[in-house]
């Protein structure tokens, strides 16, 4: 079923509704939104007020050539006046308390585990806690009663300022208590079963009346994208249209995940997003984020999209209000459309930041207690990933992590699946050192230089050149040819080649053949489709490593990224100075003869990281691996070779043999092609959490520590 099969009818009303949108958004460039007509005079004194400002003394300061700017997060009446511009075209400051907010808005919501009635999960998606037991997605993400009864919501799945994971807690749905959806509001609201611990995760209430957003403003999006840990897009979403049911707001970043919240400035929520219009060529074709026409295999991540739709929550209020429930079911809906949110009982742990009061209107539901002496941190999407972390550090004592919920049993990471550990907190990955890699032998700080190449290279072409070189080479250059791509940098010591796996990792396990291809540089039969990846640039990077011939040369790469390294290594060693070969969950990549010699020519110079549960490294079936094997536990320890190392191996892949047979491979295969359905267009499975790049980089680092 094709990723774009959801996002139809949003590009229909988008394409629809241009001439009205360029009429706004030349409107918006004029720093006039409130001329554009969608903002009439009562929804603009219905704003100003929820932003406490005077509305005649906005008009007012209009007349004398000021614009009204609200770009700015309004608070109090003292705190309005950035909101008028006189010089600066936008006034992008905003007080602390604006991202602390944002932190605790962020606890209520969670990735939600899309599963059927046989257990088997078919994606993820985002839902946010709307009342003390309603969770709120869309309709396409949990449809009907029974598929909700066989699903749940996983809340604090997200990052430690470590870098590390941090403890989630899992919670049943429970349709029978209530469910009310509408395909044409693509909402779901289901109940949820509460067993003591739910109120420590707050939740954020839905306003029915108007005026919390005009056209022209910004808006903020808390997801789990692709279902990774959760995410915050700030202030790079403008509103540009209003329709009926619908906000439509422009991007130039990742899409929303289907059924997140949507915020104004205030943390009120203003939406429920629910699907994006991509960007198609003169040809109609939809294009990537780099100009390359997309193509299924890629992904949803890789499009590249023009805006986003998400549904009115004015709107949603009132379909709920509409809708006919049993009695069992009203004291729920009520506590949704309570006029004022009950207070929320104090957690236990888990301490967080007092927010400001919020006045003359209702708020998100926060947690009350005091300051924590510990950093809490998210990820904010400005529109680079940075972590932002606040808190007091505790003088004499290294910072510890925020409390966290009592972590509930998890069916796990792994294949045949690994209880609900949790891995130990680990520094914060190091940088990048150019003299790291002048190691002949292998070390972690070589380890964890080449792991960053592995993970710069899944970026745009002009951040990988101007990286490197602030790196410290002199040169870079990214090759691409078809889906290949990859990067090589020089300096007056050294070549690095570093080539990129895919974004798309369910979607390409799905679709992995296991045909063979004998090729005469191995005296034997590699994987196909991974030889004919490096043969796609092999000619690129030989021209480019020709001027530079007598330097030692490092290759690296993660996932399918480094299956073609070791076929490049292992094919150019013979003629070049190798140095070193190192791989992050790399898959299989040849068999018998070629195996064999693949091993002798990289011989002390193969350093392959696997890290617990990764899957990847398990396929394909028939092939087999050589090299150096570094093997991290679920806890982040190295396991040594001998009798631990095979016992560690045997319990990750759940008792069975280290590398997949075709039988097993097969409905592997079959479960990952169902993420990509229109059930969720997230694509993205626990099956893999264990191969994400930042896992590698965190169990290094914990080395280094």
């Amino acid at each position: 079923m094709s990723i774009l099969r959801e996002v139809t009818d949003t590009e229909q009303r988008y394409r629809e509704r241009a001439a009205e949108r360029n009429v706004n958004i030349a409107r918006i460039d004029a720093h006039d939104i409130l001329g554009i007509a969608a903002n009439t005079p009562d929804l603009i004194r219905k704003r100003l007020r929820r932003l406490h400002a005077d509305p005649e003394r906005v008009e007012t300061l209009r007349r004398e050539g000021l614009h009204f700017d609200p770009q700015g997060p309004g608070a109090t009446p003292a705190a309005f006046p950035r909101a008028l511009e006189r010089v600066l075209d936008t006034n992008d400051l905003m007080g602390l308390r604006f991202f602390e907010q944002g932190l605790q808005v962020a606890r209520a919501v969670g990735r939600v585990h899309i599963s059927d009635g046989a257990g088997d999960r078919q994606g993820f998606g985002t839902g946010f806690l709307v009342a003390p037991r309603l969770l709120l997605t869309n309709h396409h993400v949990l449809s009907d009663p029974d598929q909700a009864r066989h699903s749940k919501v996983e809340f604090n799945y997200q990052e430690g300022a470590s870098g590390e994971l941090q403890a989630t807690q899992c919670f049943a749905l429970v349709p029978q208590d209530l469910f009310l959806t509408s395909e044409e509001l693509d909402y779901s609201l289901v109940a949820v079963a509460d067993d003591g611990d739910l109120a420590a995760y707050g939740w954020l209430p839905l306003i029915e009346e108007t005026g919390k957003l005009l056209v022209g403003e910004t808006v903020n999006i808390i997801q789990h994208p692709n279902g990774e840990p959760k995410q915050l897009a700030i202030r790079n979403n403008q509103v540009v249209d209003e329709l009926e049911l619908f906000l439509h707001y422009r991007t130039d970043t990742d899409p929303g995940s289907s059924g997140s919240p949507v915020f104004n400035d205030q943390w009120e929520v203003v939406a429920l997003h629910h699907s994006g219009v991509p960007k198609r060529n003169a040809r109609g074709e939809v294009i990537t984020s780099d100009g390359r026409v997309w193509e299924e295999w890629m992904g949803e991540q890789r499009i590249a999209w023009e805006a986003n739709e998400g549904v009115r929550a004015s709107r949603l209020v009132r379909h709920i209000r509409s809708q006919p429930l049993p009695p069992a079911a009203e004291a729920l809906r009520q506590s949704l459309l309570a006029a004022q949110p009950p207070a929320a009982r104090e957690p236990e742990p888990a301490p967080a930041p007092t927010p400001a009061p919020v006045e003359e209107h209702r708020g998100p539901q926060l947690e009350t207690t005091s300051a924590p002496t510990a950093a809490a941190s998210a990820t904010w999407t400005i529109p680079l990933q940075v972590s932002v972390s606040f808190g007091m550090p505790t003088i004499g004592s290294s910072p510890t992590e925020v409390s966290q919920p009592a972590v509930a049993a998890e069916e796990g990471w792994g294949l045949f699946g690994r209880g609900g550990q949790t891995a130990a907190p680990a520094q914060p990955p190091g940088p990048f050192t150019l003299s790291s890699l002048s190691s002949p032998v292998f070390s972690w700080p070589t380890a964890l230089s080449l792991g960053r190449a592995s993970e710069l290279v899944y970026r745009t072409e002009a951040e990988v050149e101007r990286q490197a070189r602030d790196w410290g080479f002199r040169s870079c250059d990214f090759v691409e040819q078809g889906a290949a791509q990859g990067f090589l940098a020089a300096s007056a010591d050294l070549v690095l080649v570093c080539f990129r796996g895919t974004e798309s990792t369910a979607d390409w396990l799905s679709n992995l053949k296991v045909t063979p291809k004998v090729v005469d540089e191995l005296s034997g039969s590699v994987h196909a489709g991974f030889w004919d990846q490096f043969e796609a640039l092999r000619a690129q990077l030989e021209r480019l490593m020709a001027p530079h011939s007598q330097l030692p040369l490092l290759v690296t790469g993660h996932s399918l990224g480094g299956a073609i390294a070791a076929l490049a290594a292992a094919t150019w060693a013979p003629s070049r100075p190798l140095r070193a070969l190192y791989t992050y969950g790399q898959p299989a990549v040849a068999r018998g003869s070629a195996l064999d010699q693949l091993a002798d020519a990289l011989a002390g110079r193969y350093h392959r990281l696997v890290n617990d549960s990764d899957i990847v490294p398990r396929v394909p079936p028939g092939y087999r691996h050589a090299g150096h094997l570094l093997y991290f536990d679920s806890k982040g320890r190295l396991v040594r070779g001998g009798a631990a190392l095979e016992a560690a191996l045997s319990s990750a892949a759940g008792g069975s043999s280290t590398m997949l047979s075709e039988a097993e491979f097969a409905p592997l295969q079959e479960r990952l092609r169902r993420q990509s359905g229109p059930q969720s267009q997230e694509g993205f499975t626990t099956l893999i959490s264990d191969h994400m790049m930042a896992a590698y980089l965190g169990k290094i680092q914990k080395q280094i520590s």
